[in-house]
């Protein structure tokens, strides 16, 4: 066989293995151990969290990266400013179904898109009715946990150094 034959089947080999390599990483990395947690479950918690405005205990769930973006201190400082008024009336969980999450910065990753109907009650004292949103909220697995992440307009907001909303 001729050296350039020999590179070239060399070439070929280490190509294919190469791409072995990768096609294995992708599969292991498609196969991490999800959250035992449901998802639904996880997204109504960090809902009734953020609706009781204990906005410390939510962001421990936080997505790592978003909390380098707004720490502890700051998350929580700037979402006392606006709590949010009266009280969870109900969440409905309507739909959760896989979707790509945005992280920001161009950057993607897997997650379990949680749509819900969330309604806000003002209280039996104020005759006013209540205020229902429809929210989807994204937990995305870590180290098998779910974990949210801020919306891509707050998430910017915090990046640029201002409280969201203010």
């Amino acid at each position: 066989m001729s050296r350039l034959r020999f590179a070239a089947a060399l070439g070929v080999i280490f190509c294919n293995g190469a791409a072995l390599v990768a096609a294995a990483a992708f599969t292991a990395a498609a196969h991490v151990a999800a959250p035992r947690e449901n998802p639904a479950v996880f997204a109504t918690r960090i809902v009734q969290l953020i609706a009781e405005n204990r906005y410390a205990d939510a962001w421990t769930s936080l997505y790592p990266a978003h909390q380098q973006v707004a720490p502890r201190a700051i998350y929580v400082g700037c979402e006392r400013r606006s709590p949010i008024p009266g009280h969870l009336a109900s969440v409905h969980v309507l739909r959760v179904y896989d979707a790509p999450a945005a992280l920001g910065g161009g950057r993607f990753v897997h997650s379990e898109a949680v749509v819900m109907r969330i309604e806000i009650s003002a209280g039996e004292a104020v005759a006013m009715p209540p205020v229902v949103v429809k929210h989807t909220l994204h937990a995305v697995p870590v180290h098998g946990r779910w974990r949210w992440i801020l919306p891509a307009w707050r998430l910017e907001e915090y990046r640029a150094g201002h409280c969201p909303g203010g």
